[in-house]
């Protein structure tokens, strides 16, 4: 996504489908990869795109009981999105505006909420998510403050 795009896969594709690159690409430079990216499809009319990301910014901590304490979890969250400014990226409820900026048309939003059996699963996804970043993060403060939560 990075690199540009070969000159013999350029406006090949009729479908291009992205998914799950949130943590991976930063505010600064998204216009570009957008282009990259929608390089790849057909020009004409008939090119459909399908994005899929996670939006952090409605991210929220349910409880199952009110006398469960959620500060551990809080806690989590406040250190993870201070490691590292990829993990709070602002461009995903931006992706509309961005689309019409480099010229996409007929652009359509769909925003869903999982389902509620699948929440455990994804908390466990995310925890580990947060391991990752204990292990590889340069900042050895935010790696330390979440080793001690996480044990």
């Amino acid at each position: 996504m990075k690199t540009d795009v070969p000159k013999e896969s350029k406006g090949v594709y009729d479908i291009v489908h992205v998914r799950n690159v949130v943590f991976v690409l930063s505010d600064q430079g998204i216009e570009d990869i957008l282009s990259k990216v929608f390089g790849l499809i057909i020009i004409e009319p008939g090119g459909y795109t399908q994005w899929g990301e996670v939006d952090i910014h409605y991210l929220r901590i349910d409880k199952i009981n009110e006398e469960c304490s959620t500060s551990a979890l809080e806690e989590i969250v406040r250190i993870t999105r201070s490691a590292d400014p990829r993990l709070v990226p602002h461009w995903v409820p931006e992706l509309p505006r961005l689309f019409e900026s480099i010229g996409l048309v007929d652009i359509k939003k769909e925003t869903r909420e999982g389902p509620g059996y699948m929440d455990y699963m994804l908390h466990e996804c995310v925890l580990m998510a947060h391991d990752i970043i204990v292990r590889n993060t340069n900042n050895k403060e935010v790696g330390q403050r979440l080793h001690g939560i996480l044990l």
